[in-house]
């Protein structure tokens, strides 16, 4: 599955299960959907920056584990290729 692709991927990512992260952020996400939107624990190079969806956001921004933490932070975050902060700031766009 999906899962496995992943893995193959990026062998070196090390992080929660997907299961577990959406439990602690209740919020879904999904990995490699070309958006930048949430679980921060995969926005690090050995992960791809979450599989490549926040690749191009990580020269926009100084801290990417900002984008989609809840908070619409605004400036430099609150662009198109972050997808407005990981979709934190959506109701401003």
């Amino acid at each position: 599955g999906d899962c496995d692709w992943f893995r193959e991927q990026y062998p070196d990512c090390e992080t929660e299960s997907i299961a577990q992260i959406i439990e602690k952020d209740a919020a879904p996400m999904v990995i490699g959907n070309g958006e930048c939107d949430g679980g921060s624990a995969y926005k690090v190079a050995s992960c791809g920056y979450e599989a490549g969806d926040c690749s191009v956001c990580v020269d926009f921004v100084s801290d990417i584990s900002r984008v989609g933490d809840g908070r619409c932070d605004g400036g430099e975050y609150n662009v198109y290729e972050c997808n407005y902060d990981g979709g934190d700031c959506i109701e401003f766009n």
